[in-house]
């Protein structure tokens, strides 16, 4: 993740790895100590061609409690 600290100092990365396989799920979350940086990585790196693929770069939004609703309950 040493890329995107050339936009601005980076407090964490967290790499998402699939629980069974311990691969990685193809995502990580990045976290800038200031939100123009974080802005900045967004504008420059979206779309970016990086380590054999393209990228799409793009901010998290959090999940409120309201807006996420279970469509199916499950069945046992």
């Amino acid at each position: 993740m040493k890329v995107f600290s050339e936009f601005g100092e980076v407090t964490q990365a967290k790499l998402m790895i699939d629980k069974e396989s311990g691969q990685s799920l193809g995502f990580a979350y990045i976290w800038f100590v200031k939100e123009e940086s974080a802005e900045s990585a967004v504008k420059d790196m979206n779309g970016k061609f990086f380590d054999g693929r393209f990228i799409y770069v793009t901010t998290a939004k959090p999940i409120s409690s309201r807006s996420w609703k279970r469509t199916t309950a499950y069945k046992f």
